[in-house]
């Protein structure tokens, strides 16, 4: 199978931008962000392949390919984490629904955990919302941890 290339090539005032975007993100500790902007300085200043990207990432081409074709679309933009889907008041909802209690006798509960994956197929029932189980973690640490 041959090697597909698909390289971006920066301005000048294009890479300054993404590395101060790439510091701004260290700073807000949002690592996956700047996980992103790195594959795209290696494919313009580095003209490394998806292959070589994914590789020296340990990600999949499959995520090279969407981060390199969302900066052509949207720019820097395009690095950003999608958090548009859910409102605070859903995330707060389902914060309240992982961490709820069942009771099983009188006076007694017990907590249910509930898995991620669990957590976002009622996020689609309850809201239609598709989300990953991933990308739910994630925000559900941010919130635990204020970020």
């Amino acid at each position: 199978m041959p090697k597909k290339h698909l390289f971006i090539k920066l301005s000048p005032s294009e890479l300054t931008a993404l590395d101060d975007f790439m510091q701004q993100m260290i700073l807000r500790h949002k690592f996956r962000v700047r996980l992103r902007g790195n594959a795209i300085w290696m494919s313009s200043e580095q003209h490394k392949t998806v292959e070589q990207i994914a590789r020296l990432l340990h990600k999949s081409k499959r995520s090279v390919y969407s981060w390199l074709k969302r900066y052509k679309e949207k720019g820097i933009d395009g690095l950003k984490d999608d958090d548009s889907k859910l409102t605070r008041e859903q995330i707060s909802r389902m914060m309240e629904i992982s961490h709820r209690s069942k009771p099983i006798r009188r006076g007694w509960e017990r907590k249910i955990r509930w898995s991620y994956r669990r957590i976002a197929g009622w996020v689609k029932e309850q809201w239609g919302i598709t989300i990953s189980h991933e990308r739910l973690r994630q925000i559900i640490r941010e919130t635990i941890l204020g970020k």
